[in-house]
């Protein structure tokens, strides 16, 4: 899985400057994922995961990390938190 500066820029920049305290939700999602949907928009390509985390910088928030599959490889082009999770079919 690949996670360019480019996009670990995006993530960090205002409104989410929070997120750069919280680099670890990013890792900490995709490797002990609470639960996974997929995109509604590009259901066959782009699938969210999130992790509950407590105490954080914005009180309690779900961590959502967007991950896109191309053929042969996959990349996070943003990560937030959230208050809730997105509608979408649950991924297994």
């Amino acid at each position: 899985m690949i996670l360019t500066e480019e996009a670990w820029q995006h993530i960090i920049l205002s409104p989410r400057s929070y997120m750069a305290e919280m680099s670890d939700v990013i890792s900490d999602a995709l490797l002990h994922t609470d639960e996974i949907r997929r995109s509604n928009t590009r259901p066959e390509a782009v699938r969210l995961y999130y992790k509950w985390i407590v105490d954080t910088l914005v009180e309690d928030k779900w961590g959502c990390v967007v991950v896109k599959y191309l053929q042969d490889e996959a990349y996070v082009p943003t990560a937030y938190a959230t208050g809730w999770i997105k509608t979408g079919e649950q991924f297994p």
